[in-house]
């Protein structure tokens, strides 16, 4: 795996003044390991599959375009990723739909709400 060093400074402007828990979790949705936060900096772990974010620069537009655009967005996923639901749900804004595949079930559909962060940050906590 490789890990980057990001300025602290740099995310914060992205993704808003979080305290270093928040810091963790909003960046954790992005499939990174934050492997330390210190008053300055922030370490992850970039997985192979994530080739775009594998430097402090592509990291950083991967989050600023999720935080930044305003615009819809969609993000579709080849392959079995079966709990990406879960950050989607988190990281969506409110209103918005997300759909995935459900095996003997067809597709389920969620619309995002307070309600729903909520029950997906009770699982989310469950993983730790």
């Amino acid at each position: 795996m490789t890990n980057i060093i990001l300025d602290k400074t740099d995310v914060k402007k992205i993704i808003g003044n979080l305290n270093d828990e928040k810091i963790n979790e909003t960046l954790s949705m992005f499939g990174t390991c934050v492997e330390r936060i210190s008053e300055d900096e922030i370490e992850i772990e970039i997985t192979p599959n994530r080739p775009d974010m594998l430097s402090k620069q592509g990291f950083l537009r991967a989050i600023e375009s999720y935080f930044k655009t305003g615009k819809k967005q969609l993000l579709i996923v080849k392959g079995e990723e079966d709990l990406l639901a879960l950050p989607t749900i988190l990281l969506t804004p409110l209103h918005s739909v997300v759909l995935y595949g459900q095996i003997d079930m067809g597709v389920i559909m969620v619309e995002v709400t307070e309600e729903k962060k909520r029950q997906v940050e009770d699982i989310i906590k469950k993983f730790n």
